[in-house]
């Protein structure tokens, strides 16, 4: 009974092929192409404005996913070049989360399966942050440089984040700030 319950599951999850207006590749999930809006409204709401907008919608933050995406290559390049088994251990959980929904590119699948592999991300975008930094060894005015990028990098993503508040918690917002924000044609 618990292999026909198993390949029922299969079958179902492997074969489900409705239609729906946010469904993402997951070619795009690693760069945020289809984010899954969960709640859009914009009938009756007070902005100020002529029309406003209120949305919940399942978007990372572009500056920590984007910069992330870079980390990977660059956790590639280690793996091969460096021989270093922690990037391809963080390359392993990626591609673990991540290449077995490309087995299924019929499949109805959306953004938020993303959050399997998204840890690995992190991981990796850390690992190559802490790659930037450099070693003691390395010298002052290096490290120095070194760390004027990454703290760059960090402030972007809080900027980013104050940015993309209003559409990940449903603040009610002007129509124009709200397509603002919409950054991709593809967010919409």
């Amino acid at each position: 009974f618990l292999a026909h319950y198993h390949g029922e599951a299969y079958k179902f999850h492997t074969g489900l092929t409705t239609a729906h207006s946010y469904q993402a590749n997951a070619w795009g999930w690693p760069v945020l192409a289809r984010p899954t809006s969960f709640h859009y409204e914009s009938e009756g709401l007070d902005c100020r404005a002529d029309s406003c907008a209120q949305e919940v919608i399942a978007l990372g933050n572009p500056v920590i996913w984007w910069a992330a995406v870079l980390a990977l290559f660059h956790q590639v390049w280690r793996w091969a070049a460096v021989r270093d088994w922690r990037a391809g251990a963080v390359l392993c959980g990626f591609l673990a989360g991540w290449a077995p929904w490309l087995l299924f590119q019929q499949r109805t699948v959306f953004a938020f399966y993303a959050v399997v592999f998204l840890p690995f991300m992190i991981t990796a975008l850390t690992m190559s942050l802490g790659t930037i930094l450099g070693t003691a060894s390395d010298t002052r005015e290096r490290r120095g440089n070194a760390a004027i990028a990454v703290t760059t990098l960090l402030l972007l993503a809080l900027v980013a984040a104050w940015w993309f508040y209003p559409v990940w918690t449903a603040e009610v917002i002007t129509y124009r700030e709200w397509q603002m924000r919409m950054w991709l044609p593809t967010w919409v």
